[in-house]
């Protein structure tokens, strides 16, 4: 990636360089979080779907992602679950498919939201965090929008020093008449794991007003976005105007189930036991009294 040059106004009093423009960047500067990208070292090893699993789901995302003519009332695609359901390990694996496969291009950008590690004092917990992060991977992932991005700063100088609503501009300025270089290419997708994981609910709802500008805007820009079931967020993908544009999903009991019972299967393997049938209290479609699954 070519560097970028700022070049500011004379009579501008912002002495920044935005030295992650040019892929220069450490953690904590210009709001940009490093450790929440979906090939952040803060995250080695992230969590995926193991192979041959969540199949019926990834290629329900897949799907959304890579329709080249969308229904234009499904931008935003929400899936929903309780803790543990696999739902990071979901997104880390679209991700990285679409990567894989050369679809790179397929992907504004991807934040994992996390309470969990502070790397060289910089979160993954903080919503103005996100923008940036985004813009960032977009100059990368999107041919042309290095210079659409660097335009958008330049004429928005304060922007990435304030809280997201006041970054929204930014993005606005960056997706505002883009045009995929083929019909054939879709329109990019910001995906967004652990939105619950957002700082506050205040924070929870800056983020889903930056979504419903861009929705009200149309810009081409689609949304996969992974969340528990708060009832605040469920509140708000209800209502106008993410409601009409919005579809979402969740993870049934019955992934949880696989995942389960792979960990029970590697246990017993590590105990140094040989077996690996279902517990013979169980019967088929049965579920276990005693752990709560269904058998598959």
């Amino acid at each position: 990636m070519s560097n970028f040059h700022i070049i500011l106004p004379e009579d501008s009093d912002l002495d920044l360089t935005y030295p992650w423009l040019d892929n220069l960047q450490p953690p904590g500067i210009y709001n940009m979080s490093t450790t929440a990208m979906h090939d952040s070292s803060a995250r080695d090893p992230p969590p995926r779907c193991r192979p041959g699993t969540r199949r019926s789901t990834l290629n329900k995302i897949l799907t959304f992602v890579e329709d080249p003519e969308p229904n234009d009332s499904e931008v935003v695609l929400w899936m929903h679950a309780p803790a543990g359901y696999g739902k990071t390990a979901i997104m880390q694996s679209v991700i990285e498919t679409l990567v894989a496969s050369g679809r790179r291009h397929y992907i504004a950008g991807g934040f994992f939201f996390g309470r969990d590690v502070l790397v060289e004092g910089v979160g993954r917990d903080k919503a103005h965090n996100l923008l940036p992060t985004i813009l960032y991977q977009a100059t990368k992932n999107i041919p042309g929008m290095e210079e659409r991005v660097r335009k958008a700063i330049v004429a928005n100088e304060r922007a990435l020093l304030q809280p997201i609503d006041g970054q929204a501009c930014l993005l606005v300025d960056s997706f505002e008449h883009y045009v995929p270089q083929s019909k054939h290419t879709p329109t990019p997708t910001i995906f967004i794991d652990g939105l619950d994981e957002c700082d506050t609910p205040a924070a929870q709802y800056a983020v889903l007003g930056v979504i419903q500008d861009v929705v009200l805007r149309r810009l081409p820009l689609r949304f996969v976005i992974a969340s528990r079931f708060e009832y605040h967020l469920h509140q708000r993908f209800t209502l106008a105007p993410l409601c009409p544009v919005t579809r979402s999903f969740e993870l049934s009991r019955n992934y949880y189930s696989e995942v389960y019972y792979a960990k029970l299967k590697y246990r017993r393997w590590r105990a140094g036991s040989s077996q690996e049938s279902k517990p013979s209290n169980t019967k088929k479609g049965q579920k276990s009294t005693d752990i709560g699954i269904v058998w598959l």
